[in-house]
């Protein structure tokens, strides 16, 4: 009358609980990892979208406008007859209105009025150096075609 019911050892139990310990571990590493690499991503999406929005809004604002002029304070201003919009660089983010606030490390500005380097009065084109990140520069330069009047006004000075 011996009955004997078919049921795991405890070394088994233990085995079979050590493998799901090891397999859990496991899976929480990768999903670690898996997490990392997702904020890498994001944080360099985020980088390539702030740089793609300013010159975005440089652009439109450089052929929006007729009249671009360096303020006394270092901003630069855009003018039309209806309306006009401030850009404010500073070395960390760029300000546009007072309002919105581009995210960007500035290594240097430069501009330029009809192919020349200026630091004062009208500009036709803004040369933006961002971030160096392994030695390596990333140039954003943003210019607008003149129009007749500009033209007319190189061919009186002669050139």
């Amino acid at each position: 009358m011996n009955k004997k019911i078919k049921s795991f050892t405890l070394s088994e139990m233990l085995v079979v609980l050590i493998i799901t310990a090891i397999v859990v571990g496991l899976a929480f590493s990768v999903l670690t990892l898996v997490r990392k690499q997702i904020f890498i991503l994001q944080a360099s999406a985020e980088k390539v979208t702030q740089k793609e929005l300013l010159e975005n809004k440089l652009t439109l604002d450089f052929h929006r406008y007729g009249e671009i002029k360096i303020t006394n304070d270092d901003s630069v201003i855009f003018k039309n007859e209806i309306d006009s919009v401030l850009y404010t660089f500073n070395t960390t983010f760029v300000i546009v209105n007072k309002q919105d606030t581009i995210t960007k490390n500035l290594h240097h500005i430069e501009y330029f009025y009809k192919n020349r380097s200026v630091r004062k009065g009208k500009i036709d084109a803004v040369k933006l150096i961002l971030e160096p990140k392994k030695d390596v520069l990333k140039t954003l330069f943003v210019y607008k075609m003149n129009d007749a009047t500009d033209i007319n006004e190189l061919q009186l000075n002669g050139f």
